[in-house]
């Protein structure tokens, strides 16, 4: 049985947006992380299928600020 992803409680956060102007991106910006720490931003098509699919869609250092964005174009 798969974990479950639970939100815990004041912990890490973030805000994924879809824009088309100028031109198609996504953007994702994550609050409350470590500083220095690399992240990856992850699509997970079917993880619980008979073979686990999944993209990464980008990756990015948290700075000082604890925070990170992580940008990619549109396909």
């Amino acid at each position: 049985m798969p974990a479950p992803w639970e939100p815990i409680e004041r912990g890490a956060w973030g805000r994924m947006e879809s824009k088309e102007v100028p031109k198609p991106m996504v953007v994702f910006n994550g609050k409350g992380l470590l500083p220095g720490q690399d992240y990856s931003l992850i699509n997970y098509f079917d993880p619980w299928g008979p073979v686990p699919q999944c993209a990464i869609l980008g990756t990015g250092v948290a700075d000082d600020e604890r925070c990170v964005t992580i940008k990619r174009n549109a396909a």
